[in-house]
């Protein structure tokens, strides 16, 4: 059974003519029948929980029978125009539970809700599938919700462009078996409104296969030793762009310190720490002091790192760093004991699995003045920065190693919005297409010629010495492009990818 669910009427405080006349005008979209594509490749939608993901691969992930998990539903790529709302509908069989009153929707919460937007109009869940006793549970059925723009002064809100976590709910395992979670695509069924609530873009179908396994049984004495999980000392985001500004009165910056455009950097790990307390005091390790190296390309980048905000907020932490030429070396320790530095790490994952809790400490990444001039705002531009991890240690109250995993780099992409030549400012307006207009027919030599405005051919070898209909036409065709929504999308560079 698909659901419809626009048709949902819990709004509060709007009178039941107004409920009627909202949906009537999001079904249709300004009189007019709602388009439908069958597959949208501007959008990317995915469930996810820790360890899984239905759309990057591995499909499967295991959980305990009776086990809780929560699932994420992942905004991963939108239409150039933004969007104006969801619908979200999830098949859950094969003895996966859908945990009734578990959905968090994001939208218009902190700490981020996305720009212009608020999760105001339909909101909620509905369920179809066999009740468990005591009406907890829904079993082998279908969950839908929804979540779109409201009015202001009788017009739609601004489209969002927000990216990431927008809903959250929980599944249980009932017996050891393998169940299936899918999103389910389609007009009105999982897909993203367009601005103007009159058609609506979707990704292809994604399922996420979910083990049961069975849940660890007693073992006679002496108890089969197993490790303790290891946390990851990790950056978040591991990949990111920074678009570049006009600096002043000029293009670069008088220095890198003195530069606006920052890429920022959580360092953190991703789990609890539950390896045991060596002296037995407590019951498991008590995180007391960190360190960690960086390692950059300083003709490319300056790097500064402070400590995050707990460390810098805990009495008795002290924080210093080792500077050298492409090179810091950063920790912090505490005097005396019970700072309980590690608590909040607990529940990390639950929102987003890629973010800290409470970082370690925030790493500060600036472009030198050399790349303004290396750059140019042409197709597929950018420097990649690797900001590799070296040496992390962590340690307990009495100085104890605490184990991690692993020690894990990042990758900053430092570059133009493509077809920004006035400023840059971070749009293609007017002004940008009256700057390369004004230049149109100048030739490498004349007076009206400027390099940075010889956009195509673009390449290894950077335009073509002139300033002709091609370059033309390259900034026209990206008129109202931003750095936060880009187009075409100029997605960060991995350089290990």
């Amino acid at each position: 059974m698909q659901l419809n669910i626009r048709k949902i009427s819990l709004i509060v405080g709007l009178p039941l003519a107004a409920v009627a006349l909202a949906l009537f005008v999001m079904s249709m979209g300004n009189g007019t029948t709602r388009v439908h594509a069958a597959v949208d490749p501007n959008v990317d939608m995915s469930l996810s929980m820790t360890g899984c993901d239905s759309s990057s691969g591995p499909t499967k992930c295991n959980l305990a029978d009776n086990g809780v998990a929560t699932v994420s539903f992942n905004v991963k790529a939108i239409p150039a125009g933004g969007y104006s709302g969801y619908d979200l509908l999830v098949n859950f069989a094969g003895n996966i539970n859908y945990n009734v009153g578990s959905l968090n929707q994001a939208f218009g919460s902190p700490p981020q809700p996305p720009v212009g937007f608020a999760c105001d109009f339909p909101t909620g869940e509905v369920l179809t599938g066999t009740m468990k006793p005591g009406g907890t549970e829904i079993g082998n059925g279908t969950m839908s919700a929804a979540c779109a723009q409201g009015l202001v002064g009788g017009n739609p809100k601004p489209a969002s462009n927000f990216i990431g976590v927008v809903a959250t709910f929980q599944i249980t395992c009932k017996k050891a078996s393998a169940g299936t979670l899918t999103l389910v695509h389609g007009d009105g069924i999982t897909d993203l409104l367009d601005p103007g609530l009159g058609s609506h873009s979707e990704a292809a179908d994604e399922s996420l296969t979910i083990n049961c396994v069975p849940a660890p049984t007693a073992t006679p004495v002496p108890p089969t030793a197993t490790p303790p999980p290891q946390p990851r000392v990790f950056k978040s985001p591991a990949l990111q762009n920074v678009f570049l500004h006009r600096q002043g009165t000029k293009i670069p910056p008088s220095r890198c310190e003195a530069s606006t455009d920052v890429g920022t950097l959580s360092e953190g790990i991703n789990i609890p720490i539950s390896s045991q307390d060596p002296k037995g005091i407590t019951g498991f390790q008590q995180l007391a002091a960190f360190e960690f190296e960086v390692r950059f390309d300083p003709s490319l980048v300056c790097v500064s790192i402070v400590g995050g905000p707990d460390w810098t907020a805990a009495n008795g932490a002290i924080c210093s760093a080792l500077v050298n030429e492409g090179l810091i070396r950063f920790g912090c320790v505490t005097t005396g004991k019970g700072h309980n530095l590690n608590a909040s790490v607990a529940g990390c994952g639950d929102a987003d699995p890629l973010t800290p809790c409470n970082p370690l400490a925030i790493i500060s990444v600036r472009p030198q003045a050399e790349l303004y001039s290396q750059l140019r705002p042409n197709q597929d531009n950018g420097i990649p920065v690797q900001i590799l991890n070296q040496g992390c240690e962590l340690a307990d109250e009495q100085g104890h190693p605490i184990p991690i995993f692993s020690c894990e780099d990042a990758d900053i992409t430092f570059r133009f919005l493509e077809g920004d030549v006035d400023g840059p400012d971070c749009d293609v307006d007017v002004l940008d297409a009256q700057q390369v207009a004004f230049r149109w027919g100048a030739e490498k030599g004349a007076l009206l010629y400027n390099t940075f405005m010889d956009l195509e051919p673009s390449g290894q070898v950077k335009g073509d010495g002139d300033i002709d209909i091609k370059d033309l036409q390259f900034v026209f065709g990206r008129l109202g492009s931003t750095c936060t929504a880009q187009w075409p999308p100029q997605p960060p560079v991995n350089p290990k990818a």
